[in-house]
């Protein structure tokens, strides 16, 4: 994966590519709520003693490389120092504290103390150099209150005794009366919120910082070796070259490699024999992930994804070429995650089949991460998926959305995508992050890949699933709101989009013509491929359908009290046989019998036929006999108020 971040990298900074404008990050050019979003500048005029905010100029395309925007500085404890960040309370803290401390040349560095010692009261030597220092509200207008009565006041209304700690909690209060002055102050003056606060820049008696040159070659040094790191002997593990190498990787924004622990499989006191890359390798490195943060950046339901290619047979010249397959790459997977939206599949399976041309060859590692402060810690690594597989994932799913109108009829149609997936899963989900996830990475591991799943571990989960919205439980991913007759139906067109995937192998079907049901039912029961067993229990689950809908036409309000006789926990053997029989007397009950004693004896048939063979745990019974109640239930409303089945 490593190689394929310093491809792109390659690519980026080929044919005399500037590095800083690889290190730059996109910003939107308006928010969630579809505002446009601003420049907010710090403007410092050292000649006349005046500071005043300017928000006028909207962000575009442009505006991050124009005030070479690249973040914030590495690692969490890092001194902030860049003069154009996404935060202001950088600017009103620690940032000139900061850039007093760069060598930017004798003249800019003098300006600069000029205004931090002018512009900035020190708060004393018990706060840490990042909480020290805050810009003078009241001296330029921005507030009405003195910063030092503000901090006697937060001081004496701290009560905790520890000393750090205190001073740690005062810091945090300062900063939150502070933040709500500076965002008071712009909503006044500027009519503008928080959230269209895109960038915060600094100016210097009109000039922004970030145009002299002093200061884009301290932000290029920054990016190579730490300070203090040590030449080291041996060869690049990238291109093999012995000059100029480091295995100091702390400059790494995707840090999935692991330099600061001695772990067993190392057995060493160093990581210089394990991971070295040269000056040149290590500038390819981060452009390549400041790359894929900005153009392979996607989301999956709960999940953040990145998209990192890796070129196998040729690879893209420059950057205009690099951007025409990040754009295929994104395109593929963000449709294939979702389908609803698509309307003409053939031309979508199409344009994604022509993701590759006939000079290049590559494939995808799908990185699912979570960030946590600087670090970026690892779900899931799928790698080496052929992209092909999008093109697959859409041709099966446009085959199962024409098969659930042929079983169906023309008024049902389904759509199974990526997303699909995560609902038939039960994760649990604390602040909105999905947290026991492995199961459902390993699905779309073998989705991705095309390896085997096992059927009877996707049939517990879509159980446990049912019963989350059975009993309303709270906590997880599942909606209740569509019905467990959705989520069964739905899943079992999972399965045969499982199967025409590769990940799972057909059962063996049984011959329906000798069943002696309805041939709506056996159409179903021959597309699904259910066995004897499976068939079954889809009658039995019929029949409670028939009964449930007897009872709701009887009691109203969404009642169906036979759903009360199954275990959501499962329903072993001897459990369906004492619900077959429940489920006759409640036949007799609804005076309904008449009507479905022909499928019951068929039920009672194939039951009897495999007592001594029966095969299926409780959770599969339940799932089959849930699938008939589903099957049952979605005709009924199907053909509610006239609409006849037309298949």
């Amino acid at each position: 994966m490593i190689e394929g971040i310093i491809q792109i990298g390659n690519s980026i900074l080929s044919d005399g590519g500037d590095m800083l404008c690889s290190l730059i990050k996109d910003v939107p050019s308006q928010n969630r709520k579809g505002k446009q979003m601003h420049v907010v500048k710090f403007c410092f005029n050292t000649q006349k003693d005046e500071f005043k905010l300017d928000c006028k100029e909207e962000i575009d395309s442009s505006t991050a490389l124009k005030y070479a925007f690249i973040g914030s500085a590495d690692g969490p404890a890092s001194p902030q120092w860049f003069v154009t960040s996404s935060s202001y309370l950088y600017h009103i803290t620690e940032t000139l504290y900061n850039l007093t401390k760069v060598d930017l040349g004798s003249e800019l560095n003098g300006k600069l103390k000029t205004i931090f010692s002018n512009y900035y009261v020190d708060l004393g030597d018990k706060f840490k150099p990042k909480n020290r220092y805050i810009l003078n509200y009241k001296k330029y207008g921005i507030g009405e209150e003195d910063v030092l009565e503000i901090l006697d006041k937060i001081e004496s209304e701290e009560t905790e005794e520890d000393e750090k700690r205190r001073y740690k909690n005062v810091a945090s209060s300062l900063k939150k009366v502070y933040s709500r002055e500076f965002e008071n102050y712009i909503k006044t003056e500027f009519d503008m919120k928080k959230d269209e606060i895109g960038l915060c820049t600094i100016l210097v008696d009109g000039v922004p910082l970030s145009d002299f040159k002093e200061y884009r070659q301290a932000i290029l040094k920054s990016k190579q070796k730490s300070k203090g790191s040590k030449n080291v002997k041996g060869y690049c593990s990238m291109c093999g070259s012995s000059e100029n190498l480091t295995s100091d990787l702390s400059k790494m924004k995707i840090k999935y490699y692991t330099t600061n622990q001695i772990i067993f499989a190392s057995e060493l006191k160093n990581y210089d024999k394990n991971m070295l890359l040269c000056s040149e390798c290590l500038n390819k490195l981060i452009s390549g992930e400041n790359y894929i943060q900005n153009k392979l950046n996607t989301r999956l339901v709960g999940f953040t994804v990145y998209l990192i290619p890796h070129f196998v047979l040729g690879s893209p010249m420059n950057k205009k070429d690099l951007d025409k397959v990040s754009e295929k790459i994104q395109h593929s997977f963000n449709t294939v995650k979702n389908l609803s939206g698509v309307e003409n599949f053939k031309d979508e399976i199409q344009n994604i089949a022509d993701m590759r041309d006939r000079n290049t060859y590559f494939l995808i590692n799908i990185m699912f991460y979570k960030k946590s402060n600087q670090a970026t810690k690892i779900q899931k690594l799928i790698k080496d998926v052929d992209p092909s597989v999008f093109q697959k994932i859409m041709s099966v799913s446009y085959d199962i959305s024409k098969l659930s109108r042929k079983i169906m009829g023309i008024n049902y149609r389904v759509n199974i995508d990526l997303q699909t997936f995560y609902f038939m899963t039960p994760i649990r989900v604390k602040n909105s992050e999905p947290m026991n996830y492995r199961k459902l990475l390993q699905m779309y591991d073998a989705i991705f890949t095309q390896r085997s799943l096992k059927l009877d571990e996707f049939i517990k989960g879509v159980v446990f699933c049912v019963k989350i919205e059975f009993f309303d439980q709270e906590g997880y991913n599942v909606n209740g709101k569509s019905g467990i007759y959705n989520t069964i139906l739905k899943a079992n067109f999972c399965i045969k989009f499982l199967e025409y995937m590769g990940c799972m192998e057909e059962g063996e079907k049984m011959d329906v013509s000798n069943l002696k049901v309805r041939d709506d039912m056996k159409v179903y029961i021959l597309n699904m491929g259910y066995d004897e067993q499976q068939s079954a229990m889809f009658l039995l689950g019929c029949l409670i359908g028939e009964i449930g809908n007897a009872q709701y036409r009887r009691m109203g309000e969404d009642r169906k009290p036979i759903l009360n006789k199954l275990n959501f926990g499962g329903v072993d053997k001897s459990k369906v046989v004492r619900l077959a029989n429940e489920v006759f007397n409640k036949l007799i009950q609804e005076k309904i019998r008449k009507y479905n004693e022909i499928t019951f004896s068929e039920c009672k048939r194939l039951m009897d036929a495999n007592r001594d063979s029966w095969k299926l745990n409780k959770h599969e019974n339940l799932f089959y006999i849930l699938s008939g109640y589903s099957y049952d239930t979605m005709k009924a409303m199907l053909n509610k108020g006239g609409k006849e089945n037309e298949q």
